[in-house]
């Protein structure tokens, strides 16, 4: 019977070691398992944040192309509406030119007809003068 006590009370005692051994390996293993989930977290926060900047530079590249386009579309229509505004100035002094060019014709022509005019109204007055004297 005391034998049977000594190994009863030998088994609780390795049963007890047993279940500190236990309950120290459960408690290692939550640390291990709390501190990968911590990581676990961190990283998952961190590729987050990184795909965050990648959108954000991914839509800043687009925002820069877009404008960029749009640039060049007003840079074509400045030029087209430059030569537009161009070709109706030229044609707007070939107008000008061709009209005062007329206009210069016809004052010529009425100054040739004074001047012949006058030229015959002054030999009429001298023929009359001539006669008068």
């Amino acid at each position: 019977d005391r034998e049977r006590n000594t190994l009863m009370a030998q088994h609780q005692l390795e049963l007890c070691a047993r279940d500190d051994a236990l309950s120290e390996a459960q408690r290692s293993f939550d640390d291990r398992h709390a501190a990968l989930e911590a990581k676990h977290q961190v990283e998952v926060e961190t590729a987050t944040q990184l795909v965050e900047l990648e959108k954000d530079r991914a839509h800043r590249a687009e925002l820069v192309s877009v404008l960029r386009d749009r640039d060049d579309d007003h840079a074509k229509e400045l030029m087209s509406l430059e030569t537009k505004l161009c070709d109706q100035h030229n044609a707007a002094l070939t107008a000008n030119r061709e009209s005062n060019a007329q206009t210069l014709q016809e004052i010529q022509a009425a100054h040739a007809a004074d001047v012949e005019r006058f030229k015959e109204q002054l030999t009429a007055a001298a023929k009359a003068l001539d006669e008068a004297v």
